[in-house]
């Protein structure tokens, strides 16, 4: 919360090729290993006989970004003790592999996490980082790859201590909501009752790679 509110032996029997501008690239690594395994060429085999799987392309060009990956330079205080985020559209259906934030402090622990929109309101938990020291400027933390339909998804962090987070003061009425949960607590599978506030954007964002439809 604000401080102002207090391995390769499957292809021998099928390839996929994407839509990439290179030439002929393999894809089916659906554990992001950038290694082709037993489950990834399984998933391929699955694709190919009609199953509804959804095989990711690690040739293909990958970091698109959804959210405020622009530095808004300026740093401003978060709290510990509250997830706490504010939502953002992914107009696409996409496989999300990195959360991130761009930080004005570093040393502290933090997490974050992505939930569902569920009517305004953050929802069901769909991918969390493990628990990572916080750098100043941008950081992308990998999370297991998740695929998603398009749509509205909150951008939630929790942190041990009281960070700077960069922060658009020239703009406002962001709606954020939070809740309690002290560092080291589970992420809850259901965000459940919040708290909200209307302020200014902030510098988190969700890295996606391309899967094929």
């Amino acid at each position: 919360m604000r401080k102002t509110l207090v391995t390769t032996a499957a292809w021998s029997v099928l390839t996929l090729t994407s839509t990439c501008a290179i030439a002929d690239p393999i894809c089916g690594d659906v554990n992001v290993s950038l290694d082709v395994t037993t489950s990834d060429a399984l998933a391929v085999l699955k694709k190919a006989v009609g199953q509804s799987i959804q095989l990711q392309c690690e040739q293909c060009p990958a970091g698109t970004t959804y959210g405020n990956t622009t530095d808004f330079v300026t740093p401003d205080e978060f709290y510990s003790g509250y997830l706490q985020g504010a939502v953002y559209a992914i107009p696409v259906a996409s496989t999300v592999t990195h959360l991130g934030v761009i930080a004005k402090s570093s040393g502290q622990h933090a997490r974050l996490a992505l939930y569902t929109d569920d009517a305004g309101e953050p929802g069901e938990l769909v991918v969390g980082t493990s628990v990572f020291t916080l750098a100043e400027g941008a950081q992308q933390i990998q999370v297991p790859a998740t695929f998603i339909p398009a749509g509205s998804y909150w951008i939630m962090s929790v942190y041990d201590a009281t960070v700077l987070i960069g922060t658009d003061n020239d703009s406002s009425g962001t709606t954020v909501k939070y809740r309690v949960l002290p560092f080291g607590s589970q992420l809850p599978e259901s965000f459940g009752a919040s708290f909200f506030y209307s302020g200014s954007n902030q510098n988190y964002y969700v890295q996606v790679a391309p899967v094929i439809p």
